[in-house]
């Protein structure tokens, strides 16, 4: 493996960076002849560098950047003053490979005409420690994670747990349930459709309508949508169905569908072979989570060899509650992450 950047890394700079690599070699058999992966550091220059990685979704942009007009994922989280305070320690995220950023993907020109491989957490797991090979980082304070980033984190720690000190997986566990991969791979088959009819929009529409039904839970949509249906043409409009429909067409206006393929099949391939972690973990769920049950996680946190810890936080939001609860997950962040802050510093 060779990297290609003529630019040396500079690990003190805040910003955007780029890191090119040849020969790629992927956990289920194929190559990617070349990688590229955008990443984004902020924080002060100095200081402990925790990797933060969030659902499917998200981004390298993990705070706002004001000035850029850019919101973070995590904005309630990260950010100066915040859980996880850059004022005191550096965050390190990137964009997906396989995704929807800047990454190399199924959307970058080389690939137009092609299939995308496989991707699985495994190698985003292994291009996060390529990156901190090329930053010249040795360990990380803490790689924290939610849904598809928390699996990331959790095989991070898995294949390189004495480069962390701790892992901070949220709504995450040591593999997809097939009650879970069954939704998922519905909406799979909605995306193929679509990319076969040429109705792409439409398919990821549903597509990510089918998804928030399984973000949230059952008393939410029922305490929040339960209204007469209005008059429509064709038939009457049921108020939780715009609503899906609303959140469906929103995402489908900024991602694609075979950059949703990749990512909802790499969910569906997470699967840890074995328990024994370096590195503390530490496991958060959501009481109403019905992709990730609690008793899952609970049950791989006490299957770790190493050092575990589980929190089950009360919630109505779902899947969806590292998002919606900020406060209950600031708590749990400031608690795990405070003692990390003061042996790194």
């Amino acid at each position: 493996m060779q990297t290609l950047s003529t630019s040396p890394a500079d690990y003190a700079a805040c910003g955007d960076g780029d890191l090119t690599l040849s020969r790629f070699q992927l956990t289920h058999g194929d190559r990617l002849a070349r990688l590229q992966i955008k990443y984004r550091i902020e924080g002060p220059s100095v200081g402990p560098i925790i990797a933060v990685f969030g659902g499917i979704s998200a981004d390298r942009h993990v705070c706002d950047q004001p000035a850029q007009n850019i919101y973070g994922w995590w904005r309630d989280l990260a950010g100066p003053g915040k859980a996880i305070d850059t004022n005191r320690v550096r965050v390190l995220s990137f964009d997906f490979i396989g995704g929807f950023g800047d990454s190399t993907g199924p959307d970058h020109n080389e690939w137009k005409d092609s299939d995308f491989p496989a991707i699985d957490t495994r190698d985003q797991a292994r291009a996060l420690a390529l990156l901190l090979d090329y930053l010249g980082v040795d360990q990380l304070a803490a790689v924290v994670g939610s849904s598809y980033g928390g699996m990331i984190a959790l095989s991070f720690g898995r294949l390189y747990g004495h480069r962390t000190q701790r892992v901070l997986a949220i709504s995450a566990a040591d593999r997809a349930l097939p009650s879970a991969t069954a939704f998922r791979s519905i909406q799979r088959d909605l995306l193929r459709l679509g990319l076969e009819q040429g109705c792409e929009t439409e398919a990821l529409t549903l597509a990510r309508a089918l998804a928030m039904v399984t973000y949230r839970c059952n008393d939410e949509l029922d305490q929040r949508f339960d209204a007469r249906p209005g008059q429509a043409p064709g038939g009457f409009s049921f108020p939780v169905h715009a609503y899906l429909r609303s959140r469906g067409w929103a995402f489908a206006r900024r991602a694609t569908s075979r950059a949703y393929l990749t990512l909802s099949q790499s969910t569906d391939l997470h699967r840890l072979e074995g328990v024994d972690i370096e590195c503390p973990v530490t496991l958060v769920a959501s009481s109403s989570d019905r992709l990730i049950p609690p008793q899952q996680s609970r049950d791989f946190a006490e299957r770790i060899a190493g050092p575990s810890r589980f929190h089950k936080i009360q919630s109505g939001y779902g899947h969806d509650a590292f998002l919606k609860e900020p406060d209950a997950i600031a708590a749990i962040l400031r608690d795990e992450l405070s003692t990390t802050e003061e042996v790194a510093a």
